[in-house]
């Protein structure tokens, strides 16, 4: 989980726990990175995920969009200054990942598609392992072939980023529990699985389906090791249960 929610602390007490403790680095800085994850590691003897986002180029839209954009929200908040965006849009991966090879956390894993040969080749140099998201049979099957040591299959219902990066591939957008099965009977690398499981009944469903783990996000937003803010924790702890939602 992007965004501060992955605090050092609560990274480190889930890998205290048996479990592997992730960061959300997608937007984080080198200078962040390093820093939050050398706290991690003073913190636990255990296994550390760092994540990162795979941004694809993205082209700024032309003057006019961007100015109706900008008046429709002016009439949301109208006391906001808000700054046309320029280029870069997104961190440099490279530079992101600098500290990374210099820390060598047990496991790096990617979002939005799948990193450059030499990446892959620099993490197995270090040691370190490499999970992919899919959200397609198809996708697992490139992520296989690319050398990846595990697939994240995640279904709709994950509460993060859906990471489809296959655009020739219409989603079907597939349930945890539906895809999660397809993976496992395709692929020959561990499976792990993701999106909506919040519990021990959700865990051993995964498990009972051919997963050899599961991947946790929304069932620890509200822990106190937890980077949310107390105004975002309250309003879920608030909200009443309802189907997902995707957006």
């Amino acid at each position: 989980m992007a965004g501060g929610i992955t605090t050092p602390v609560l990274v480190s007490e889930v890998s205290n726990a048996g479990g592997l403790g992730s960061f959300g680095f997608a937007y984080s800085s080198p200078e962040i990175i390093g820093r939050d994850l050398r706290l991690a590691q003073s913190l636990t003897q255990g296994p550390i995920n760092a994540n990162f986002f795979l941004f694809q180029e993205t082209a700024l839209p032309d003057s006019k969009t961007i100015q109706l954009a900008i008046e429709s929200l002016r009439e949301i908040a109208p006391d906001i200054d808000f700054v046309i965006p320029v280029s870069p849009f997104y961190p440099d991966l490279e530079m992101q990942l600098e500290p990374i090879w210099q820390l060598r956390p047990s496991v790096l894993s990617f979002h939005f598609g799948i990193p450059s040969d030499l990446i892959m080749q620099r993490a197995r140099a270090l040691d370190i392992a490499i999970g992919i998201t899919a959200t397609s049979p198809e996708e697992a099957l490139q992520i296989e072939r690319a050398g990846a040591n595990f697939i994240i299959a995640q279904g709709i219902e994950a509460g993060g980023h859906r990471g489809i990066f296959t655009n020739e591939v219409t989603d079907a957008r597939l349930t945890t529990f539906e895809l999660l099965p397809q993976v496992v009977r395709r692929c020959t690398v561990p499976v792990v699985a993701a999106g909506g499981i919040m519990d021990g009944c959700d865990i051993q469903k995964a498990i009972d389906f051919g997963a050899s783990a599961v991947q946790m996000g929304t069932a620890f937003l509200c822990c106190a090791e937890s980077g949310a803010s107390s105004e975002y924790k309250a309003a879920l702890m608030a909200e009443r249960p309802r189907p997902s939602v995707f957006t």
